[in-house]
């Protein structure tokens, strides 16, 4: 298991954006193939609103079925290809100044490496919240492009993964980065 015990940088490999939608924004969806199976993304004007590797627990209901934007189909390849991606998240409920600083610094560990729920929580300044992080990260509406599966305990075991396949498939995740 490789971790990277030194806190990295968030500017470096993070260029996501996040911005506030009305409740009726329309939504668009389509499926997306990838390295490990499929998955399904919903997007409006502004940007990426929610992904789901499990249809039959979509958070995006009522999304119309059209053909996946350029824009993401390119940020879609680029992150399977462990290059960096530049997205505008978008949410329907203003996260909190926590759950941002959260994604963001999430968001900045590079393809293939780890970090600790606690080394997080230092990172955003809040060395007592590993939980919290864990909570966020649970109920993370942007994966893969927030990348929770890169998030382990701090003993080095992968925990806490809510995607199909557990902690199996957070595995498989970072096998899959680490052969880029």
């Amino acid at each position: 298991m490789r971790r990277d015990d030194s806190l990295f940088s968030v500017e470096v490999v993070c260029m996501m954006t996040f911005c506030i939608i009305g409740k009726g924004t329309a939504l668009c969806t389509a499926h997306f193939e990838s390295p490990l199976g499929a998955w399904r993304l919903a997007w409006c004007d502004r940007g990426l609103v929610c992904s789901s590797s499990r249809n039959d627990d979509f958070a995006c209901k009522g999304a119309t079925a059209s053909e996946a934007p350029g824009w993401l189909q390119r940020e879609w390849e680029k992150f399977w290809l462990g290059s960096e991606v530049a997205l505008t998240l978008c949410s329907f409920k203003e996260p909190s100044e926590f759950a941002l600083a959260v994604y963001r610094v999430v968001s900045a560990i590079p393809a293939g490496s780890t970090s600790t729920y606690k080394d997080v929580a230092l990172h955003v300044g809040n060395p007592k919240a590993a939980r919290a992080v864990g909570a966020i990260m649970r109920a993370n509406p942007w994966a893969p492009f927030v990348p929770c599966h890169r998030v382990i305990g701090s003993d080095g075991r992968m925990c806490g993964y809510g995607g199909p396949g557990g902690v199996g498939m957070k595995s498989e995740f970072l096998e899959y980065e680490r052969s880029l």
